[in-house]
């Protein structure tokens, strides 16, 4: 599926997406090569108060097969295991300011 283009300052210092659920990785990445582009740096993590690791559960929300939770009574029968880091430990990797 196509997706919007992107504005010419975003093309120029590039996009940081976060994504830990495989499946929507696999999606993610298939769309952005679809699309051409490669600006579009991904990071497979999810984003939380403490690095580590946690399980990702899988919600069921009608035809939706890429709701995700880090909540366990979320109600999900399945998960996987994702790493995890922080919003500020991300940027300083990344060297946002």
């Amino acid at each position: 599926q196509r997706i919007a283009g992107l504005s010419a300052e975003e093309r120029a210092r590039g996009v940081l997406a976060v994504e830990p659920g495989h499946e929507s990785l696999a999606r993610l990445d298939a769309n952005l090569a679809l699309n051409s582009l490669p600006q579009v740096k991904v990071v497979r993590a999810a984003l939380a108060a403490e690095p580590g690791t946690a399980h990702l559960f899988h919600v069921q929300l009608g035809d939706d097969q890429q709701a995700y939770s880090l909540m366990p009574e979320s109600g999900a029968t399945e998960s996987e295991t994702v790493p995890v880091t922080t919003l500020d430990l991300l940027a300083a990797q990344e060297d946002l300011s």
